[in-house]
């Protein structure tokens, strides 16, 4: 790794074929889901909240696919080695004053 710079992509055309082939997801729902998830792990958009999104709008027009959605999210970091961070999304206005008080 030159620089420091992580030299992995993920294309959306994996994504997408392991949650047609593997998960039984349906085609367009799948292609939605794998273009997102795809571009926010290339932008080292490595949260849960980046990928579950697109992988629940998957799950819910898939009757086909199986399991909640942590287990698909568990599963789908396995398969592309990646850990995906609990942390929420980045708040821009934080209720931080609240917890100073004094």
């Amino acid at each position: 790794m030159a620089g420091g710079k992580r030299t992995t992509r993920y294309t959306a055309t994996d994504v997408v074929e392991w949650l047609r082939d593997i998960e039984y997801a349906d085609p367009a729902s799948a292609r939605q889901a794998g273009r997102a998830v795809a571009r926010a792990w290339n932008d080292n958009e490595f949260y849960a909240s980046a990928t579950a999104l697109p992988i629940a709008r998957c799950l819910r027009s898939s009757p086909e696919m199986a399991g909640p959605l942590d287990a698909v999210l568990s599963r789908l970091a396995r398969r592309f080695a990646v850990h995906l961070h609990e942390c929420p999304a980045w708040d821009p206005k934080p209720h931080w004053r609240k917890e100073i008080r004094g």
